[in-house]
């Protein structure tokens, strides 16, 4: 742990700079492997070359201090001996102002190397994906050259290259320097020739690359060859600033024209089908105007609302990256009939984010290539005294306060609401804590101590401004982002997208606080600024401490709730009998009732595979979250409405209760029960196992005894924790996360880059990937039996977002991976519901995997079979529309097979809820806790859905959820007049009708 903490302070963000870097050019920029490490090396050589050039100047004046004492001390040398020669020397020392010490800054330059060394050498070692790619005379990058080849002897040609370039490098250099002073130069070179003649050829590209850089740097140092920068420095500076001031005046005039309203035409009409009464096909947009034509610059923004009466509907797909942009367009008609005329339609352009985001990288490079005039402007002779006098203090706690900020108080806000997805979160926040460290306080604090105090002036100012701003993104520009995981994946990474009114506030907000510190430092008020540095430090401080004994509570809970996650039989969790009755219940979490019916009409082979099974497409929960998932484990006498009104309930034991009535029941026919993650068992996010001690005929289990098993398989590795890999994304990601909410609203979208981070080395295991390999593998952990009755009930989040599923219905581990076929993004209009759709279908197919085991293991005919969800949620879909689609989040799915059933797949009509489930299970038994038959009748009087105000457990009430408001609904859900949105006051308990939305 302590190495892991020097590394993360030393190399690490280095390491993330050259990372951040290289996804640039090669995510981005869609540069090759080759192509990026190229300019990699350049990137990281500019941006060291003041740290060297400061080495140089220390060096510069260690020689001259050196060349001024050598008469003086050869003189000592051959007059004295012994005590007497050394003290006289160090006499000569202190009249010259030397001190022992200064010998390192002769090796300050080497010094330097080392940490972008070891950074680089870590990250080009991680970087999975140089394996197999080949670049100019190389064919692997991933593996040693072999460029040269005598006999059966191959030699590698890079090291080499490198190290002739590093000698020439230091040949040049060293014509200022004695021999003896330039001979570590050499050794060093020739020693890492030996220690990377055998590293992979990718790193000694980037290496070589380096020296080469090194070499003409060194060229232009020597003979002076940066003199006219040098001499013109204040002229080039000027043609800057007039180059900025026309750039603001293009950007403005380009936000202001592209925000007319314009016509355009459809062309190129292509790709025809026809699907529940709908034409629908893609078309091409032409333009009357070729000014904006270019997407490069713009995005387009169509208006939906004004299209030609024949069309039913358009889908102008978000945020395209091509020049022509492409929509889908539905009709009655057919649209085939209308392809030779010009469809008009109407748009509107926006500046896209990285034209914005370079804008505001130039205005960054205007205030540093500036800060001289800045100063000067801002402080005045007594000012900069005070300034100059608290500078360090300044410096210091600016440090401090970015890093408490990013290293801690973000994270653990996250994770202290987040506890439970997080295996290992004190070792998180350590991580993270110095990776902050190390990124805003040790590294900022080494580059202030190289410099001269005039530049310490301008990295403290440039500090100062920058923590405040910094402040006006996190707790500002908050965002309102919802859901996010532990894998730090947004549910809707669509609302990472900033509008102008954001950009607006954001500016506006900045330009305050700017203003703000100007008039503090000009009236001499660094005190005050000092004051409010202390204040926002100890906030910081009481708040993490406060996140970090919330977290330290809660996970002491999970790991005594962890504790009874012990496996048997070798992993073989679940039972089925040969001779017996088996029962085998699905809970997929958010699956759609409406989404399997489509894949039920778009792949008719699913009919037969579901042999027996009846789809009750009339089907709806009692909420649009998880947290009512008592009525689908307890039946009709578990129903949050009733409960809630009722008041005389507790709720954990009213939801405890609900989890045990089928296994109670089923127990005197002799059933045994096996529940892989009883959904909120004791009323915790992670489901407390505890409460089924004691009870023989009762197996209960967390997913994670079933995780590393089930990823190991689909990736085909052997016995590999898979853990760590979640653990080293997590440690990267959540140093981005925290960045992410320091950053300006015009950046976040493309930091998350659709949950990539910038990140090109990590091993991704994706949450849809190992749900998905859980429930495929589900076979793996039964037990086959002779004999006996078994109830098994798995409760899986494949359904659920983020989902990580592919267009093939396969989950997949990179963002980048993700393909979106064209037909489904325009039946379901944004990427959300198709891989909602895409998420359903992968489930189907993992139960087909299970319901052939079963066959094959003449296991089918003596198993009943349910398939049900918690919840739906508010998806596009042909089944919902307009004042309906509230509906979709409600529309659960609900499928069974009974014993002994067969044939292809019905659909029933017939209203029905998840409540119906423990009668489905059970078929007219009596419920073990209110000693009446279990039926499913309630629902014939209509029920009560609840419109839940928060999810979580811990968010609701001792007796009673957390709702004001609640529908009514009976009969056939497809009709609206059969709703009813209701308004209730908890102080009288009276309910009023309002408005059904």
């Amino acid at each position: 742990m302590l190495f892991d903490v020097l590394y993360n302070i030393t190399i690490y963000p280095i390491e993330f700079i050259i990372e951040i870097l290289f996804y640039l050019f090669n995510n981005v920029f869609k540069s090759s492997y080759g192509v990026s490490l190229f300019f990699l090396s350049l990137c990281i050589n500019f941006l060291s070359l003041p740290l060297y050039n400061v080495a140089e100047s220390w060096q510069a004046k260690e020689r001259a201090i050196q060349d001024k004492m050598k008469p003086m001390i050869d003189n000592i040398k051959s007059v004295y001996k012994g005590d007497q020669r050394y003290l006289l020397i160090r006499a000569c020392q202190r009249i010259n102002g030397y001190k022992t010490i200064y010998a390192f800054r002769g090796t300050l330059g080497l010094l330097i190397q080392i940490p972008f060394f070891m950074a680089a050498y870590n990250f080009v070692h991680s970087l999975t994906g140089l394996s197999g790619v080949s670049f100019l005379f190389i064919k692997d990058l991933s593996k040693p050259d072999a460029l040269i080849h005598i006999g059966n002897i191959s030699i590698n040609l890079l090291p080499f290259l490198m190290t002739l370039f590093s000698l020439l490098s230091g040949f040049v250099y060293a014509k200022k320097l004695k021999f003896k002073e330039s001979l570590p130069l050499y050794i060093v070179s020739l020693i890492f020739l030996v220690l990377l003649y055998n590293s992979p050829s990718g790193l000694l590209f980037y290496w070589t690359i380096n020296c080469l850089f090194s070499f003409i740097k060194n060229i232009v140092i020597e003979y002076k060859l940066y003199n006219i920068f040098v001499v013109n420095k204040y002229k080039l500076l000027k043609v800057y600033n007039i180059f900025f001031i026309i750039l603001t005046l293009l950007i403005i005039s380009l936000s202001l024209l592209s925000n007319i309203e314009r016509k355009a035409y459809l062309t190129d009409l292509k790709n025809y089908s026809y699907f529940n009464g709908l034409y629908s096909c893609s078309a091409r947009v032409a333009y009357y105007s070729k000014i904006f034509k270019t997407s490069d610059i713009f995005g387009i923004k169509g208006n939906a609302n004004k299209i030609p009466d024949f069309i039913s509907e358009i889908v102008f797909p978000p945020y395209n990256t091509i020049n022509t942009i492409y929509v889908s367009i539905k009709s009655k008609d057919d649209i085939q009939n209308f392809k030779n005329t010009n469809i008009e339609i109407y748009y509107k352009l926006y500046l896209k984010n990285y034209i914005i985001n370079i804008y505001l990288l130039l205005l960054l490079l205007l205030i540093l290539f500036n800060s001289r005039k800045i100063f000067n402007f801002i402080f005045n002779d007594d000012s900069l005294k005070l300034f100059i006098e608290n500078r360090n203090r300044l410096m210091i706690l600016s440090g401090l306060i970015v890093s408490l900020l990013s290293g801690i108080f973000i994270l653990s806000s996250i994770v202290s609401s987040l506890v439970q997805e997080f295996s290992s979160p004190f070792y998180l926040i350590v991580n993270n804590l110095s990776i902050s460290f190390g990124m805003f306080f040790f590294y900022p604090i080494f580059i202030y101590l190289l410099f001269s105090d005039k530049v310490k002036n301008y990295i403290t100012l440039f500090y100062i401004f920058s923590l405040f701003v910094i402040f006006v993104n996190v707790f500002i520009m908050v965002g309102d982002y919802v859901n996010i995981n532990s894998n730090f994946s947004f549910e809707n990474a669509d609302l990472l997208i900033s509008n102008l009114k954001d950009i607006l506030l954001s500016i506006l907000c900045v330009l305050l606080c700017v203003f703000l510190l100007v008039v503090l430092l000009k009236k001499n008020k660094i005190k005050l600024i000092i004051n409010v540095y202390y204040i926002i430090f100890i906030v910081l401080v009481l708040s993490s401490l406060f996140n970090v004994f919330n977290i330290s509570k809660e996970y002491s809970k999970l790991k005594k709730l962890n504790s009874y996650n012990n496996l048997s039989n070798n992993g073989k969790i679940f039972n089925l009998s040969k001779n017996g009755n088996n029962i085998f219940v699905f809970i997929l979490d958010r699956a759609a009732s409406f989404y399997w019916q489509d894949a039920f009409e778009r792949f008719p082979e699913y009919k037969e595979k579901f042999d027996g099974f009846v789809v009750f497409t009339n089907n709806v929960s009692y909420s649009t979250t998880t947290i009512t998932i008592s009525s689908l484990y307890g039946g009709y006498d578990f129903l949050p409405y009733e409960m809630s009104t009722n008041g005389t309930y507790n709720i954990t034991n009213f939801h405890n209760n609900s989890l045990f009535t089928i296994p109670l029941s089923l127990e005197k026919y002799s059933y045994k029960t096996t529940m892989l993650e009883p959904t909120y068992a004791n009323f915790s996010w992670i489901p407390d196992l505890s409460i089924f001690d004691g009870y023989s005929n009762i197996n209960a289990y967390n997913e994670d005894s079933l995780f590393s098993y089930s990823v190991n398989k689909y990736l085909g590795l052997t016995n590999v924790n898979v853990e760590n890999f979640e653990l080293e994304e997590q440690k990267n990601k959540s140093i981005r996360f925290s960045i992410l909410r320091m950053l300006p609203v015009t950046l976040r979208y493309n930091f998350y880059d659709n949950n990539s981070w910038f990140l090109s080395s990590s091993v991704k295991v994706s949450f849809g990937l190992y749900k998905y390999a859980m429930l495929l593998y589900t076979k793996d952990f039964i037990n086959i039996k002779d004999t006996g009755n078994y109830c098994n009930i798995v409760h899986s989040m494949i359904t659920h977002s983020p989902l990580y599923i592919n267009s093939d219905f396969l989950p997949y581990k990179d963002p980048s991976e993700l393909t979106i076929n064209n037909e489904d993004l325009f039946k379901y209009k944004d990427n959300n519901s198709v891989e909602h759709f895409y998420a359903n279908v992968a489930s189907m197919n993992c139960i087909v995997e299970f319901i052939e085991y079963l066959k094959k293991n003449n296991l089918y005919d003596n198993t009943k079979i349910i398939i049900v969800s918690d919840h739906a949620d508010n998806l596009n879909n042909d089944k919902f529309k307009d004042d309906m689609s509230f509906v979709s989040k409600f529309n659960a799915l609900l499928m069974y097979k009974d014993f002994n059933s067969n044939g292809n797949v019905k659909l029933d009509g017939t209203f029905s809820t998840i409540a119906d489930v423990p009668y489905l299970v059970t078929k007219h038994i009596t419920n073990i806790f209110s000693g009446k038959l279990i039926t499913n009748d309630y629902k014939n009087k209509g029920i009560f859905i609840l419109d839940i105000n928060s999810a979580g457990t811990t968010e609701q009430y001792s007796n009673r959820y957390n709702f004001d408001r609640y529908y009514y609904v009976k009969d056939n859900i497809f009709d609206i007049n059969n709703w009813k949105k209701f308004q209730i006051d908890w102080n009288t308990k009276e309910s009023k009708e309002i408005e059904l939305k």
